[in-house]
């Protein structure tokens, strides 16, 4: 069940960043922050909601920036900018 939720809240995230009104990616960090809250509460009952918020708010800072990519950098450019920014993006979780 932990698996899914974790799933479930990355693939939200991704698919409603594009279906949202655009706002700065920051803004999505709350719900990384409410993740954490949760998940330090160590209740284990919790572990999952945390878990799906956390992964939300991942999947919707990195599908705000990948939108913003898209909208804003000529289409020449395109594949380059978001192929640099999941580098980024990955390199920086490491």
């Amino acid at each position: 069940f932990y698996n899914v939720t974790n799933m479930l809240g990355s693939i939200l995230g991704r698919s409603w960043s594009y279906k949202l009104r655009p706002r700065h990616a920051l803004v999505y960090g709350l719900f990384n922050i409410a993740g954490i809250a949760l998940l330090l509460t160590r209740v284990p009952l919790l572990a999952p909601v945390s878990t799906f918020l956390i992964m939300l708010g991942d999947g919707l800072i990195y599908g705000t920036i990948s939108r913003f990519i898209d909208t804003r950098v000529p289409k020449d450019y395109n594949l380059t900018a978001i192929s640099y920014w999941l580098f980024i993006g990955d390199f920086g979780s490491v």
